[in-house]
C-alpha cells in the first residue's frame, strides 16, 4: 500500500481513497437493502479484507492472480449490490 501511495503520488492516493469510499457506502448498502444483509456484509468485508489484509506485510495484490481475484470480487460487489438496487427500487 505504501508503494503505490509513494510511486503513485497523490493521483493514485485519491484513487485509493475514492475506492475505500465506494466500497464503504456499497456495503453500508447491502446492510441496509439486502435480504441477509448482515450475513453478505461479513462475507464480502471477509472476502476483501482478507485480501488487503494480506497485502500490508506482503505483495499479494502485486501478483497477476490476486489482481484478477480482487477485480472479481469489487466486479460481483457492484453487480449484486446494483441488481439488488434495481430491484428495491421497482418495488
Amino acid at each position: 500500500w505504501a508503494q503505490l501511495i509513494i510511486e503513485g503520488g497523490l493521483p493514485a492516493t485519491l484513487i485509493l481513497v475514492g475506492l475505500l469510499v465506494w466500497i464503504a457506502k456499497r456495503l453500508l448498502l447491502t446492510l441496509r437493502t439486502l435480504e441477509h444483509g448482515k450475513a453478505k456484509t461479513v462475507f464480502w468485508l471477509a472476502a476483501i479484507g482478507v485480501i488487503a489484509a494480506g497485502s500490508l506485510p506482503d505483495y499479494p495484490l502485486r501478483t497477476p492472480l490476486f489482481q484478477v481475484v480482487y477485480v472479481w470480487l469489487i466486479l460481483a460487489l457492484a453487480i449484486e449490490t446494483k441488481v439488488r438496487q434495481t430491484n428495491a427500487t421497482a418495488r
